[in-house]
């Protein structure tokens, strides 16, 4: 859907209007356009023009009195345009109007995810080093021996990849599927996000485990090969799978769209998105397995030393992170409760 933000006697409302018109006829029937006026005490009786000259091309709108609409979209009381993908969700703004050009493109990029990039999870750690607190969990408690027996090239890194992969995955799928349904209450979708992670913190900060993700690990680690399972205990083995886990929470923190969007929508927007989407998912849920390959990696330079930083604090570590992630939990949900949450239920 095309969406024109104009404020009561803005030229930017015909400019809109020219640029829809034009995208309406490149674009067809398969994309809505609508067009809302707002601003302080807007009236009915302000659009008797331009609807007129509008001449019922596609659906005019009037805001509150107060504006109280626009100022739940990116672009306030002001005028703007916006592109929302299948899903619900915002893939593209522009501020005043957008050309026909950009907007065939962007509604183009939305069928595709909108530009979320599942390389942005490497980003995590180069340039903005977002994900080097995981480091604290990263350290090893032992020396890695070479295994008794002989075991595939590559079984080693290869099995870290895929154990953080499906740490990944265990977030990241309940996401896409939520994303699927759910784009248009997707605040509340968050606030549930946040009480998971207030349950998680907790279990961590107590326990020293995310039990869900304990079990996970259990249960795959017990059907692994015999002489795999004597090589990689299950504390390593599990260490991999929370580590992927938590990369999942940190990539939602920096770029909350990157799976609603990059699967979700992608999912929505045709019968090829749909077999497409899992596909994605399971690259990023690997490209999330290297980027803890490469934490891990991070974490044994300084060998005696990194392994002695893992046992001293392979008890304290854990539940400092939980103890942090409620703090994260407590902020979001009281943010989202007076923000998004309260706009949706009371205007």
């Amino acid at each position: 859907m095309v969406l024109g933000v104009f404020t009561s006697g803005s030229p930017n409302a015909e400019q809109q209007k020219r640029d829809f018109d034009n995208a309406s006829e490149r674009l067809g029937d398969k994309v809505a356009f609508a067009q809302i006026a707002t601003g302080l005490g807007v009236q009915p009786t302000d659009l008797d023009y331009y609807a007129e000259i509008m001449n019922g091309s596609w659906p005019l709108l009037i805001d509150e009195s107060k504006g109280e609409v626009a100022d739940q979209l990116p672009t306030r009381i002001a005028d703007g345009v916006i592109i929302i993908d299948s899903a619900g969700f915002i893939s593209s703004i522009s501020a005043g109007s957008m050309s026909d050009q950009r907007i065939v493109e962007s509604v183009e990029k939305s069928k595709t995810g909108s530009d979320q990039s599942m390389l942005n999870l490497l980003s995590l750690l180069i340039p903005s080093f977002i994900a080097l607190p995981l480091l604290l969990l990263s350290f090893p408690r032992k020396r890695t021996e070479v295994p008794e027996t002989a075991l595939p090239p590559g079984a080693g890194l290869g099995g870290t990849v895929l154990a953080a992969g499906v740490g990944f995955a265990a977030w990241s799928i309940p996401i896409a599927i939520l994303s699927f349904f759910t784009g248009s209450y997707w605040s509340f979708v968050e606030f549930l996000l946040m009480v998971w992670l207030g349950w998680q913190g907790l279990s961590l900060a107590i326990h020293g485990e995310v039990h869900e993700i304990q079990f996970i690990a259990k249960n795959i680690h017990k059907r692994l090969p015999e002489s795999y399972r004597k090589w990689r205990l299950l504390p390593d083995f599990s260490r991999d799978v929370i580590l992927g886990h938590w990369l999942a929470w940190l990539s939602w923190f920096a770029f909350p769209l990157m799976i609603p969007q990059g699967i979700g929508s992608l999912a929505s927007a045709s019968l090829t998105g749909m077999i497409l989407a899992p596909l994605s998912l399971i690259a990023h849920c690997l490209i999330a397995g290297l980027a803890v390959l490469l934490l891990r990696s991070i974490a044994t330079i300084m060998g005696p030393i990194s392994r002695l930083i893992g046992m001293l604090g392979h008890k304290e570590a854990p539940r400092l992170w939980g103890c942090l992630l409620i703090g994260m939990a407590l902020w979001w949900a009281i943010w989202l409760l007076v923000g998004p949450i309260n706009n949706t239920l009371f205007i």
